[in-house]
């Protein structure tokens, strides 16, 4: 019986939230005028942190080899619907073996 109540009081609580809702389309919309998302023809990701690669770990049990990001540039236009990654890692563990770790620029 305890049950069925805290249902339908979860119920009655619930209904009342669900009617005062907004459009989903309309908050989108205003979000992106108010962040001038209309007039965006490109967007650009600088970082700098860790990354994990496949291949045998240093110590057993653990994720791939761990390799520092020194920089990190994503940047994607989107009039030319093309995109440019450029990274540059080193080797965070000293021990294993494997090729070094180059700079990289993918272009799509």
């Amino acid at each position: 019986m305890r049950t069925i109540i805290a249902s339908m009081a979860a119920l009655l609580f619930t209904f009342p939230l669900m009617s005062h809702a907004q459009a989903p389309r309309a908050a989108l919309e205003e979000a992106a005028s108010a962040l001038g998302a209309s007039n965006l023809t490109s967007l650009e990701f600088v970082a700098t942190g860790a990354m994990f690669d496949t291949g045998q770990s240093a110590v057993p049990g653990q994720r791939g080899p761990q390799f520092a990001l020194k920089s990190y540039t994503r940047s994607i236009n989107f009039e030319t619907a093309s995109a440019q990654t450029d990274f540059e890692r080193s080797r965070a563990e000293v021990r294993g073996g494997g090729a070094p770790a180059p700079r990289q620029i993918q272009v799509v």
